[in-house]
């Protein structure tokens, strides 16, 4: 799998730890060196997949290439997040979108969050549970809590869908969950026991 993340700090750290709690499986976990905005990921992404697919050929070994791809993006205020959407859906790269940051996300792994909050504001209440916190994230407070942050990501989703709401006007929402469901599926496909995040 490969993942390109926004931000060098925050997703980066998480994902790699993400990435060294599943290091048992059988199951390779690149995470881009590039960052920048969701459009930008993408096309990262989809010259990373042309690349593999040329070494696969070249070398004649399909396990060169990427079996899934991911983008992390904030919604922040990038005004080609739903081009980047748009193209990394006909590319066939997820997407895993967290609206207003990243910063929401670790912090349904807390509490709940059901209504509007600013990028500011979500970062401000991390800290009230990962005290220091600035971008970078002490991955090991947030053990046994990710299926918390998964039901409150869920919910959040079905508020979203039952108010018609969608992106860039779904704050708060969070589709981190999804991509991190896929990794942990991907560890118990090579058999590897299950992992308490």
């Amino acid at each position: 799998m490969l993942i390109c993340v926004e931000g060098r700090v925050t997703e980066t750290g998480y994902f790699t730890w993400i990435k060294s709690s599943l290091r048992d499986a059988a199951l390779s976990i690149e995470i881009s060196p590039e960052h920048g905005d969701p459009r930008f990921l993408v096309d990262v992404a989809k010259t990373a997949i042309v690349e593999a697919d040329r070494e696969a050929r070249r070398e004649r070994d399909e396990y060169l290439k990427f079996d899934r791809v991911w983008c992390v993006s904030d919604v922040d205020e990038h005004p080609r997040l739903a081009e980047a959407i748009d193209v990394a859906t006909r590319a066939g790269i997820g997407m895993a979108i967290s609206n207003p940051s990243f910063e929401l996300w670790v912090l349904l792994h807390f509490d709940d969050q059901q209504a509007y909050i600013h990028r500011h504001e979500a970062a401000r209440r991390l800290r009230a549970h990962l005290p220091g916190y600035d971008k970078a994230l002490d991955c090991p407070r947030l053990v046994g809590r990710y299926s918390g942050a998964r039901l409150r990501a869920q919910q959040l989703e079905s508020i979203h869908q039952r108010n018609g709401s969608a992106l860039p006007d779904d704050n708060p929402s969070s589709g981190v969950w999804s991509l991190v469901d896929a990794l942990i599926e991907a560890a118990r496909q090579s058999g590897m026991p299950t992992v308490d995040l």
